[in-house]
């Protein structure tokens, strides 16, 4: 195995997916893609919190219809990019404005505003960034 601050990025998605499955409705279908063996050094507590939280959210935004989550992983140059996708309603367009997501501050009912402000300070924290956008026909994406 890897050491602690690293981690085997497929093994890694596929251990926080059979946990999630156990909190999400059977019409969710939860998958991953990693493409090749990816290892990165990342604060593993942090990114697990982080996707933890846009998977989430893709199944809430899923509400009671079918449809699927994707948790995409591959590498650009030398950076790891991961991307989580659903095939739900779309982000409401003030949040894709160039303000982006914003702490307390949600498009969901009874939603903090925590989770998406999180995943950005950690990409920020980590040298990278953010990027939500919504899928034609339907869908999200944060990158």
């Amino acid at each position: 195995m890897v050491g602690d601050s690293e981690a085997r990025v497929w093994a890694r998605a596929e251990e926080l997916l059979a946990l999630l499955r156990y909190q999400t409705p059977e019409h969710v279908h939860l998958e991953a893609e990693m493409d090749g063996d990816l290892a990165c050094r990342l604060p593993r507590d942090r990114v697990r919190q982080a996707l933890l939280n846009l998977v989430l959210n893709s199944v809430q935004a899923l509400g009671d219809g079918e449809g699927t989550v994707l948790l995409h992983g591959h590498r650009e140059g030398n950076r790891l990019v991961l991307t989580v996708t659903d095939d739900g309603p779309g982000f409401p367009p003030g949040l894709l404005k160039a303000s982006g997501p914003q702490t307390f501050r949600s498009g969901r009912v009874g939603g903090t505003g925590l989770g998406l402000a999180m995943v950005r300070r950690l990409a920020a924290d980590l040298g990278g960034e953010i990027v939500l956008e919504n899928r034609e026909p339907r869908g999200a994406r944060v990158r």
